[in-house]
């Protein structure tokens, strides 16, 4: 039935005219109730069963503590889809009982007694249901006091006995893959009246399967060693000591082998070829193979010419620039371009290396000589040296095979008074007749 407010109020207006009604009895023989009179701290606690089937009727009490002249009021709020059975109530007062089916709420006085109970009709599916409550009452002052409902707050509704909750400590997410070969496996134990006696375990590859029925422990924990990789399903189930079997509880592991993730994986700009392992529970790797794209020495070696110093010999190597990538499962590359590059190492060449230009080279040794073109003249020459080159000891070096004076092409006038052509008579050209003193008849010339 339900009742608005005011009538709720009501209802609390009639316990508190019922305990002033009841001190007025009580302080027929007192002048005075003394203060402290009722020492005992009020409360109030509620007793539930701890689980019920769906929709199945079950008794609620409430025992209160302290409350002056055994007289208050609580206030009840039923879980969800809990429904309180009209007329349960028991206790002194059933006509000052209201629910509030909207609110769920439930007033119920205590009427000079301890202990009053209700009926509850449970919910139709399994859950764990929560009942919460307050009080109020009044000190021996008349002072109003309240509280909250302790005592039992949740009963579960079960179709069966329960299916025991599993975890594992090893693999506590059902969708993650670990490495970890070694499972533990605990569970709870299933709430029932009779208590549980055992239970059968199995593993295998079926999200669904139900264990048999041969007890086989009575703790609540299993372990395995050395599973195969794959996606595996521990299952569990109890048996109460009334010999009831309860559904099974399952609880999925993944269980990853390392190994299938060895192979190439991308590096910087490269690659590097990997191998797993487990480590705890989760894959790691060491690398091998490990490069990175750029000028890579290919062992080959040769000596050129030194352009800095022709009697020596550079040493140079061969590169090729590799493009890294994963090819067939391991890192390889290919080759985009090649060079030459010097080691830094020189070396000298043969004894007798040709270097150098052969050929005449001036000493810088000078003088002057007479000029055949002219005999009042002198002509400057210069020395000249024939240089074979060779190298020795790394450096080029010549010796001197012959030796030359060559006219430079400057001349120069001798002093003059130099003697020069040869002395003598010599014809001016001029001529004359005169008489020939051998013949007076004739002239010589």
């Amino acid at each position: 039935m339900r009742r608005d407010n005011n009538e709720g109020r009501g209802g609390w207006v009639s316990i508190v005219l019922m305990l002033t009604l009841a001190l007025s009895v009580f302080t027929v023989g007192m002048a005075v109730v003394p203060a402290g009179a009722n020492a005992q701290e009020p409360s109030v606690t509620r007793e539930l069963p701890v689980y019920v089937e769906p929709s199945e009727m079950f008794v609620v009490t409430l025992n209160q503590l302290g409350f002056l002249l055994d007289i208050g009021i609580v206030w009840e709020v039923l879980p969800e889809r809990f429904e309180y059975v009209n007329g349960s109530y028991t206790g002194g007062s059933p006509d000052k009982v209201t629910y509030d089916p909207i609110s769920r709420t439930l007033m119920m006085p205590f009427s000079m007694e301890t202990s009053i109970t209700y009926s509850v009709n449970a919910s139709s599916y399994d859950q764990t249901a929560a009942f919460s409550g307050t009080w109020k009452t009044f000190d021996s002052q008349m002072n109003e006091t309240n509280g909250t409902v302790g005592g039992d707050t949740e009963v579960a509704v079960v179709g069966t006995l329960p299916a025991p909750v599993i975890s594992s400590s090893t693999h506590p997410d059902e969708d993650v893959w670990y490495c970890n070969r070694n499972p533990i496996f605990t569970w709870t134990t299933p709430p029932d009246v009779s208590g549980i006696a055992c239970y059968s375990y199995t593993i295998d590859d079926s999200p669904t399967k139900t264990p048999d029925t041969t007890c086989d422990t009575p703790g609540n924990t299993k372990s395995y060693t050395n599973l195969e990789s794959g996606t595996w399903y521990f299952h569990v189930r109890a048996k109460n000591n009334d010999g009831y079997w309860g559904p099974a509880g399952h609880y999925k592991v993944n269980i990853e082998n390392c190994d299938d993730y060895d192979g190439c994986y991308v590096y910087g700009d490269g690659c590097e070829d990997r191998d797993y392992y487990c480590s705890g529970s989760s894959c790691t790797y060491t690398y091998s193979n490990r490069h990175t794209d750029g000028w890579v020495d290919t062992g080959e070696k040769n000596w050129i010419d030194d352009p800095a110093n022709e009697c020596k010999e550079k040493e140079q190597k061969k590169q090729q620039y590799r493009d890294y990538s994963c090819s067939s499962g391991s890192c390889g590359y290919t080759v985009t371009n090649t060079r030459w590059v010097d080691t830094g190492n020189t070396r000298n060449k043969p004894e007798g290396t040709d270097c150098g230009t052969d050929g005449w080279v001036d000493t810088g040794e000078k003088n002057w000589e007479d000029d055949p073109a002219n005999e009042c003249k002198e002509k400057e020459q210069k020395k000249q040296q024939y240089r074979d080159y060779s190298c020795s000891s790394g450096s080029c070096g010549y010796t001197i095979t012959s030796t030359r004076w060559v006219d430079t092409g400057n001349t120069r006038n001798k002093p003059e008074g130099t003697d020069c052509g040869t002395d003598g008579w010599v014809d001016t050209g001029e001529k004359n007749w005169i008489d020939d003193p051998a013949n007076e008849c004739k002239e010589k010339e």
